[in-house]
């Protein structure tokens, strides 16, 4: 099916097939400014976009070339205490003190942990482009995947692309990552935001449940009636939640995959909402919520998701992602195990919905910085900081190098939970960034529950979902084409 790949690496689990392999280095291209100044790292300017560094920090960057570096300065769009935040900084800080130092480069990490305006809680678009447009954006900012294509538009960010293209070593780079990953980080054919990690979601069981009900593991391959055979031995116990699924558009484009349909065909920007595939979906999740499987929400608006039951001994299944791995631990929750979501009994196609964010620079600093910072992405891209935000920030692997990795490889045996989902790597598929995404998928989402709680029929509730997200795809294509 067109847009989901099928990589060699894997044949249900994470292989070790080679060493580490490491980022290309190339020949330093940036320009370096200012005059070498003596001394250790000074003290960081105030909150903004272009807070200095301090010129003692910027000599200290450069290293034996004796010429200050190119500063840059680098906003968050995650909270100081989020994992993924902790794990970038590390990993800016390493490229600081090693490659930062070999090509003249220092990212000023001042202003990275409170985010936009100097808040806890990391900068958001709105003041984003409030900076953009008084002429003082950050030189990088990590911002949802989906986000990427409507700064681009909007003239905000550069095409890492065409920055890049003259890098020893980023063609063979690029060519390595996952094909839905990259495809899902371009605009109109210029890659707009650099991928360094994602998550995707999978089904998490419980170990100590299932052994006591006599009830076999999950294997790989395995259907939707394979599913509902385990679950529904569960049903009878109110106390006892087979199934954790909320009724979201995220979740049921995981399902719709297995069934060998995108939501959206990129070959001619048509929506596929309202298929036999989509209705089979519907079918699905209405036959679970009749036989007691899936349940209400407390609320009565939605499906009853894991989030309210804080990983306690009594669910037996649930749809979620890697970032759930810490949750759980901290809670105590019983043993575990990881695997891809059921496959659809005749479509049978492996299939995991991604996420994650990407790093994007901005087109209206110097042409120095902007250079300097394409460097820096492609560093945040190559194995090694992949492997870091893997290991740090429970996330997946973008690329086959990385993938195939004996460091990484080696860790997921310490691990057994987060290779489950590293393993569904390769499967992966995201929904394109686009501008409207919001109002594309809006109306997916808001037909589900509908669907669910029988107030519309399947039929006309996938239909209208269709029409209303096919109104705001195709403005985004006359965009994307005039």
């Amino acid at each position: 099916m067109a847009g989901v790949i099928r990589r060699k690496y894997l044949g249900g689990a994470v292989a070790a097939l080679g060493g580490l392999v490491a980022a290309a280095c190339g020949e330093p291209t940036v320009r370096y400014v200012g005059q070498p100044q003596a001394g250790p790292a000074g003290p960081a300017g105030p909150a903004g976009a272009k807070g200095a560094t301090g010129a003692q920090g910027a000599q200290g960057a450069a290293g034996a070339a004796g010429k200050s570096a190119v500063v840059l300065h680098y906003w968050s769009n995650l909270s100081a205490t989020h994992p993924e935040s902790i794990a970038r900084a590390k990993n800016f800080t390493e490229f600081n003190e090693t490659l930062g130092k070999e090509l003249g480069i220092l990212v000023d990490l001042s202003n990275a942990e409170a985010g936009a305006g100097g808040g806890t809680g990391g900068s958001n678009k709105e003041k984003i482009l409030t900076l953009v447009a008084g002429g003082t954006p950050p030189d990088m900012y990590y911002t949802g995947y989906t986000g990427v294509a409507e700064y681009y538009a909007s003239g905000a960010t550069i095409d890492l692309d065409a920055e890049l293209k003259s890098e020893k070593g980023w063609a063979e780079q690029r060519a390595d990552i996952f094909e839905p990953i990259i495809v899902s980080s371009m605009w109109a054919g210029k890659l707009v935001g650099m991928p360094g990690y994602t998550n995707n979601n999978g089904t998490i069981w419980n170990k100590g449940r299932l052994q006591q009900a006599g009830v076999e593991e999950p294997q790989w391959d395995w259907t939707w009636d394979d599913f509902i055979e385990k679950a529904t031995k569960f049903t009878s116990d109110e106390n006892i939640l087979p199934y954790s699924l909320h009724w979201h558009y995220v979740w049921w484009t995981s399902y719709l995959g297995t069934t060998g349909m995108l939501p959206i065909d990129q070959s001619t920007w048509k929506m596929q909402v309202d298929t036999q595939e989509s209705l089979d979906v519907m079918e699905f999740w209405l036959g679970l919520l009749k036989n007691n499987i899936i349940r209400v929400r407390e609320d009565g608006k939605n499906g009853l998701g894991e989030q309210y039951r804080q990983a306690r001994n009594d669910v037996i299944f649930e749809i979620q992602g890697p970032y759930r791995i810490p949750t759980m631990r901290k809670n105590n929750a019983p043993p575990f195990g990881v695997i891809h979501n059921p496959v659809h009994p005749t479509g049978k196609n492996v299939f995991a919905n991604n996420g994650g964010h990407n790093l994007i620079v901005f087109k209206d600093i110097e042409p120095e910085e902007r250079s300097a910072a394409a460097r820096v992405a492609m560093w945040m891209n190559a194995p090694k900081a992949q492997i870091q935000m893997i290991i740090n920030a429970t996330s997946i692997p973008v690329s086959g190098a990385t993938m195939e990795s004996a460091e990484l490889n080696d860790y997921l045996k310490t691990d057994p939970e987060l290779a489950g989902f590293v393993a569904l790597a390769p499967y992966g598929y995201r929904w394109p960034s686009l501008p409207s995404l919001s109002k594309i998928t809006g109306p997916v989402h808001q037909a589900l529950p509908k669907i669910m709680l029988e107030e519309v029929s399947p039929k006309a509730g996938l239909e209208d979902a269709q029409r209303l997200s096919q109104i705001a795809l195709d403005e985004d294509v006359k965009m994307m084409q005039g």
